[in-house]
């Protein structure tokens, strides 16, 4: 089939045309608030060098504005992105390297910059030295049977051994943090050992800002979970982190790259 004319020259008139000084990150539109924070600090870090990077808005976008209403203007619609825009496809470790893709003080400084709202603090809790706080991420990493096989851990198993590094600490209570409070209950009994249990209220907003107010934290394997590392670390200098050494099978030998420096971590199986 003869091609016309219009047909050959497209591709380079595309290329003419996405040479503003714009530039968007293809965010997948799948993406959740965990990967949508690590593209919202690149957004931030551009701006600090005088670079416009916009992040595309994901279908996941939803309550955050209202929240963080500083991230909207890190972000762009996907339906306002110009045809002088210029695209930037998601990088395979998704701006995710901690000293490589940012550092300890941009990461910080977007933080403080951005994520400490009204809203965001009035979902936080009064720090508490004595209380361990505890996220135990599920969902589709366990309900997926390809999620599983690629992120799943032994949950009990490792939350023992991330309680063992935290060490004697005067804890007397037990905060959890889940997307599957039926499953914390029926298997993490054992932490009545350490005192009386908790959950928190549903929902990522009083889920992230539980995180953000540990003084003994102890994570999972997850973006989310990370940043309620970065947050309760930067807000407390003296947070106690442990995170599994480990993140995904099939990426650098299930290495994690997004660890704060300062966390301790704990073996996953």
């Amino acid at each position: 089939m003869r091609r016309r004319p219009l047909d050959s020259i497209r591709p380079v008139l595309a290329r003419q045309l996405r040479r503003g000084s714009r530039t968007v990150l293809l965010t997948p539109m799948t993406a959740r608030v965990g990967n949508l924070l690590y593209f919202w600090l690149r957004a931030h870090r551009e701006r600090g060098h005088g670079r416009d990077l916009k992040v595309r808005e994901s279908e996941h976008f939803g309550e955050w504005p209202a929240v963080w209403p500083s991230v909207t203007t890190l972000s762009v619609p996907r339906l306002d992105i110009g045809r002088t825009n210029r695209l930037l496809p998601v990088p395979p470790m998704h701006f995710q390297r901690f000293g490589t893709d940012f550092t300890q003080s941009e990461l910080e400084r977007f933080i403080l910059d951005c994520l400490l709202s009204d809203a965001f603090a009035a979902g936080m809790r009064e720090r508490d030295p004595t209380t361990l706080t505890i996220n135990v991420r599920r969902g589709d990493y366990y309900s997926d049977p390809h999620l599983r096989s690629v992120y799943g851990i032994n949950v009990d198993a490792y939350l023992r051994r991330a309680v063992d590094v935290l060490g004697s600490r005067d804890l007397r209570r037990v905060v959890v943090v889940s997307d599957d409070p039926g499953w914390c209950a029926e298997h993490l009994d054992w932490l009545r050992d350490v005192g009386p249990v908790e959950v928190a209220p549903a929902g990522p907003l009083h889920h992230l800002a539980t995180l953000a107010s540990a003084s003994n934290l102890v994570l999972s394997n997850s973006t989310f979970s990370y940043w309620g590392g970065y947050l309760a670390s930067t807000l407390d200098d003296g947070c106690q982190v442990v995170a599994p050494r480990f993140h995904v099978r099939d990426i650098d030998e299930g290495r994690p790259w997004q660890h704060h420096p300062s966390w301790s971590t704990a073996d996953p199986w």
